[in-house]
């Protein structure tokens, strides 16, 4: 009886440790470091040091649990070191160091020299836990008595600093998934490039409401609303939490009524507390045999993205919100949380491929389901990965943001927004954004941080306002109101302009915003507009101006010839923006706000006009058409001509003087009309406004002709 017992017991713990241990490393996929490491709380940079001696250290294990190691909770500063040997092979090229889960900031140090840094150690911000990879270059590297140091620094940590396994894995080896080279972008819809809004301090109904008629009273345009989590019953159920949505198609339904396109938030977890965990976790439709990991939103399990049955259950788990109507999803982060190498059904995964997955099936069976419907999804966010900072693949991000920033315009607000879009820029990511006015941290959210932030985002493809604390224009001020106002209505006249320029980067891989080589955080919005970003709390610029010929977008009379240098005065209702000369720019005018038309020019397509010798403009109307509008100066005139649309068109051409007459070149003389309400009142004709140097001429667009003026 008692060998029965102790067989049984044996059984037990060895199903046990076969549910919790991390799954083996297959051969030449890295090397464990020793468990027992060298810990003392405090700080002192000697520590770093490979010659420091640390014999009267204590030890610890790590992955470490305080609560199991009978030490008490750190708060403040803690050093931990180890020793350990390499193999030959380890030596003749460049590793990669794997640190697990570490909670807070952390500084590590290898053999003396700093190899990585996450978060700001100073005042310990959080790094939510993710695993660290550094690299760590060969010239670092000995056969015996290695030293890595990690500096932390933990304010009141979770029950540990290492969370997870720590590891030295070979560079090359990140090389064995690789993502195919050359896929270009997919094209988004029209709608998505309307602006967005969101927040993230309530979640209900009432709070999505309130925020929609807020926009609406104050006259703020709004095309897309994300309700972020936690809408649903639990972690990820696609079902919504009937006490706080309380009728989710309803719902949905008047925010169509209002052109408002929804979009709700998912990862590819499933927390323990969700009423289908246990029938996906019986079914083995999780990674690593069900792993249960914690993570920013509980403790749950990965779907397993390489198992078909898993797949088909997951998309009818999705179409749950489908059927009520949701345009998208914002696909949020959940892979950070994945082994660098998992069990999965088909033997065995990379955390890149795995995060490839993810991604793509989240769009792909969006669009199947939906061809207008979209997926948001991280492109580039370099606050968690400095090492591996891409999300989601190009060929599967048909819109993006760029993570969470501060709420200012410092390294860890607005510039990290801007790096990271930059580098999604040279990836080849298309539609990019960021969260106006960062989604949390640092301080209170100022007017000036919030207005330059909107400011930048009215030039992204993507401009969305939303995150924790408050975001909404109208409870800063009237000024802050009228100004947002205006740079999200241009962002929505714009929409015909970019998504002109959207299908291009989807047929060429160009990206919509290209950075220019001069200047800071400068670049160009298509061909036709040059942007230099404001990063700081000044109102005294400096544009370094690219090449060519430029009119201030504030004062289209004048004109700077690039490269050169400028100091300019830009207030705050103001933005460093320029219109290349010759620019043809088609427009969706709405109102009057902005300068660009009337209510009446709704029904036309407005195009800005700024002749300059010979130029054209590519304009795409769907995905499958393409409209060539050219400008040439002759010396009697001008001449502007079109390929067939399906809309009447609205010119308004900056020209000094009065011309004689304007006239097609299919023959009919168009009307000059000397008042400027009869003018709007009429189908076709043309007038002239000395005060602002524009000539307005109204005609058909339905057949390809050549508007002339003379």
């Amino acid at each position: 009886m008692k060998n029965t017992g102790l067989l049984l017991l044996t059984l037990l713990l060895a199903v046990q440790l076969s549910w919790s241990k991390e799954p083996q490393l297959p051969p030449n996929r890295g090397i464990e470091l020793p468990q027992m490491w060298k810990f003392h709380p405090g700080d002192d940079q000697e520590w770093a040091k490979e010659d420091f001696n640390d014999a009267d250290w204590a030890e610890i294990r790590v992955p470490q649990f305080w609560d199991s190691q009978g030490f008490d909770q750190l708060d403040g500063f803690a050093w931990y070191r180890v020793r350990f040997d390499l193999p030959a092979d380890y030596l003749s090229e460049d590793l990669v160091a794997i640190l697990g889960q570490i909670n807070d900031a952390d500084e590590t140090f290898l053999n003396g020299q700093r190899i990585g840094r996450m978060g700001n150690i100073e005042i310990s911000e959080s790094a939510h836990k993710f695993t660290r990879k550094y690299p760590v270059p060969r010239r670092l590297l000995k056969p015996k008595n290695n030293l890595l140091a990690v500096r932390v620094c933990d304010l009141g940590n979770q029950g540990g600093i290492f969370r997870g396994p720590m590891r030295l894995v070979k560079k090359s080896n990140f090389a064995d998934y690789q993502r195919p080279a050359g896929l270009k972008p997919p094209l988004a819809p029209k709608w998505a490039f309307e602006p967005w809004i969101w927040e993230d301090d309530e979640n209900s109904a009432a709070a999505v409401k309130d925020l929609v008629a807020g926009y609406a009273r104050n006259d703020i345009p709004v095309g897309v609303i994300i309700i972020d989590s936690p809408w649903a019953s639990a972690y990820n159920t696609f079902e919504f939490d009937s006490t706080k949505y309380p009728d989710p198609a309803d719902l949905i339904r008047s925010l169509h009524e209002r052109n408002i396109k929804v979009v709700c938030w998912f990862t590819g977890m499933i927390n323990t507390d969700a009423p289908t965990y246990d029938h996906a976790r019986a079914n083995n439709y999780f990674l690593n045999d069900g792993e249960v990991v914690g993570w920013w939103k509980g403790h749950g399990s990965h779907i397993d993205y390489t198992n078909p049955e898993a797949i088909a259950w997951w998309h009818r788990q999705m179409d749950k919100a489908f059927q009520l109507g949701i345009d998208g999803w914002k696909v949020d982060n959940s892979e950070s949380y994945v082994p660098d190498f998992s069990k999965c059904f088909r033997g065995e995964i990379s955390k890149r491929e795995y995060t490839d997955l993810y991604y793509c099936d989240a769009y792909r069976y969006t669009v199947t389901r939906n061809p207008n419907a979209i997926t948001l999804a991280r492109s580039v966010d370099y606050l968690d990965r400095e090492f591996d900072p891409e999300f989601s693949p190009v060929s599967c991000a048909s819109t993006t943001w760029v993570g969470d920033q501060h709420h200012d315009l410092s390294e860890r607000g607005l510039q990290l927004a801007l790096r990271n879009i930059f580098k999604a820029l040279a990836v080849g990511y298309a539609f990019v954004g960021s969260d106006i006015g960062g989604f949390s941290g640092g301080p209170a959210l100022t007017k000036t941080a919030f207005l330059r932030w909107a400011q930048f985002s009215a030039f992204n493809p993507l401009m969305m306002n939303g995150g924790v604390g408050e975001h909404r224009p109208w409870a800063f001020d009237q000024e802050t109101t009228d100004i947002y106002r205006y740079y999200a209505k241009l962002h929505s006249e714009l929409v015909p302009y970019l998504y002109s320029y959207a299908v291009e980067s989807h047929r060429t891989g160009t990206p919509i915003m290209r950075p220019c080589e001069s200047g800071k955080w400068q670049f160009l919005l298509g061909n036709e507009f040059f942007i230099s970003t404001m990063y700081q709390d000044t109102t005294a610029w400096k544009v370094e101006l690219p090449a060519g010929k430029w009119r201030d977008y504030w004062d289209e009379s004048t004109t700077y010839c690039g490269p050169q240098s400028l100091a300019m005065a830009v207030p705050m209702a103001r933005y460093p923006i320029f219109l290349r000369s010759g620019a043809i720019i088609p427009l969706l005018v709405k109102d009057s706000i902005n300068g660009h038309g009337t209510k009446a020019s709704q029904s036309f397509l407005t195009l800005l006009v700024y002749p300059d010798g010979n130029s054209e403009f590519k304009y795409h109307p769907d995905s499958d058409s393409d409209v060539l509008f050219t400008c040439a100066q002759l010396p009697a005139g001008l001449q502007i001509g079109f390929a067939p649309l399906n809309s009447d068109l609205l010119f308004r051409i900056h020209q000094t003087t009065a011309p004689t007459a304007v006239r097609l070149k299919s023959g009919s003389d168009l009307p000059a009309w000397s008042d400027f309400d009869a003018w709007e009142k009429a189908a076709t004709g043309w007038h002239f406004v000395p005060s602002s140097n524009k000539l307005l001429v109204k005609c058909g667009g339905r057949t390809a002709d050549v508007v002339q003026v003379e």
